[in-house]
């Protein structure tokens, strides 16, 4: 999908391919997973799932991470490698 309000999203993902950090959190607008008819969600999904991520989502008030009461989309990535982690502490 080329959209350049993405360019920022895709270069996070691309230093996630490269760093290989343990968990990854991106957040955005809850309409994210449904623009376009959810491609970019989608596309954001597998590209994490390819780089080696177990990935799930919420969409959740954001009032305790944001100085706003906003609902927002929170993407949330663990590495495969460290399957023995406990998925409650991302939901």
């Amino acid at each position: 999908w080329e959209d350049h309000r993405t360019e920022p999203l895709l270069r996070i993902i691309a230093t996630c391919a490269t760093l290989q950090p343990k968990s990854i959190i991106l957040e955005n607008v809850p309409n994210f997973e449904h623009i376009e008819g959810g491609n970019p969600f989608n596309h954001v999904i597998h590209a994490l799932n390819d780089i080696g991520y177990t990935v799930n989502h919420t969409t959740q008030q954001a009032s305790h991470q944001h100085p706003t009461a906003l609902t927002r989309l929170f993407i949330r990535g663990v590495r495969k490698d460290l399957a023995d982690i406990n998925p409650e502490l991302f939901q």
